[in-house]
């Protein structure tokens, strides 16, 4: 089924009701400002420090029990039912993705954002899959009726990714078992086993912290314009998460982004962003030039130089 066969989706009403959610995102931050007892505390960078130390600490107490399991029961894998996600998935257990699911919660509020996007009889591509949690989630909120197209390049999450898919009666995704670059032939990935969430086509990004453990492979790359081209879709939604690639990967679908106008959700961090030459600011600067502005998705505020969050979503100005 190509894309003009699908049913039609009504995106200026897309449109508007994730405006109206990144609105409500906004209303909530200034009705709930900091304490007074925050606002005393002059240094920021100290109060981000703290709370950072005290979620680490939480984090890794969960993770030691986690850990002292896998000892116990000789196991690496886990099958478990994320009805947030609509899906039974397959996962790994050294993943931090699972282990924040199966402990203090995964990027709270982009379950309602898909929701808000995504209807029966859209297309949805994503971009930085890894084992499937927003590709089955995707092709359950697009039925029978959607179509999604689901990215991932790391060779050893790819058989968790199949499996999720099965498991999940996903007979509406195809998968291209590749990255999404500028640069079209192959490519060097770099992930380390067990966290192919961090998998990347920059070395430095995966090596910084998993120095001991970095896998490297060639795999296929192709454009976001030939993809979305060749699988005949026309996306409501695009989602990239490649851990600092992502403007590399949006320039390489200029032509989409500019006929098709999907929304798109995307990973804003600086830290990753500039082993590209990339930044949350040269993101809004091509998002600009193409027509859509960049906004923070937490706090539902356009950005300006940077992302207060890892998570931005740019919508088309038309």
């Amino acid at each position: 089924m190509r894309w003009y066969d699908a049913p039609m989706v009504d995106r200026t009403a897309v449109r508007e009701r994730v405006l109206s959610l990144l609105e409500q995102k906004r209303k909530e931050t200034e009705r709930n400002p900091p304490s007074a007892a925050r606002q005393a505390l002059r240094n920021v960078h100290a109060l981000r420090v703290a709370k950072s130390k005290l979620d680490s600490r939480a984090h890794q107490r969960h993770f030691k029990t986690i850990d002292d399991a896998v000892e116990l029961l000789k196991i690496d894998r886990i099958v478990h039912r994320l009805d947030a996600y609509q899906g039974t998935f397959e996962m790994g257990l050294r993943s931090h993705v699972t282990r924040m699911l199966l402990t203090s919660g995964f990027e709270r509020g982009l379950t309602q954002f898909y929701e808000t996007v995504l209807s029966p009889g859209a297309h949805y591509m994503d971009v930085g899959a890894n084992f499937g949690l927003y590709t089955v989630f995707g092709s359950k909120l697009v039925g029978d009726a959607g179509r999604v197209v689901a990215v991932e390049p790391a060779p050893t999450i790819l058989p968790l990714l199949k499996s999720n898919l099965w498991r999940n009666g996903c007979s509406n995704v195809q998968l291209f078992e590749g990255v999404a670059s500028s640069e079209e032939g192959e490519m060097e990935l770099h992930f380390p086993e067990g966290n192919e969430e961090y998998a990347s086509m920059a070395k430095d990004v995966v090596s910084r912290r998993f120095e001991s453990r970095t896998t490297t492979v060639r795999v296929p790359a192709k454009s976001l314009d030939t993809l979305i081209g060749e699988y005949g879709i026309e996306p409501v939604l695009l989602k990239t998460d490649t851990e600092g690639a992502d403007e590399v990967v949006l320039r390489s679908g200029r032509k989409s982004l500019e006929t098709l106008r999907p929304i798109v959700l995307l990973e804003c961090n600086d830290r990753y962003l500039a082993s590209f030459g990339s930044s949350s600011k040269t993101m809004k600067g091509y998002f600009d030039e193409v027509g859509y502005t960049l906004y923070d998705f937490h706090s539902g505020e356009p950005v300006v130089d940077s992302c207060r969050s890892t998570e931005g979503v740019a919508i088309p100005n038309v």
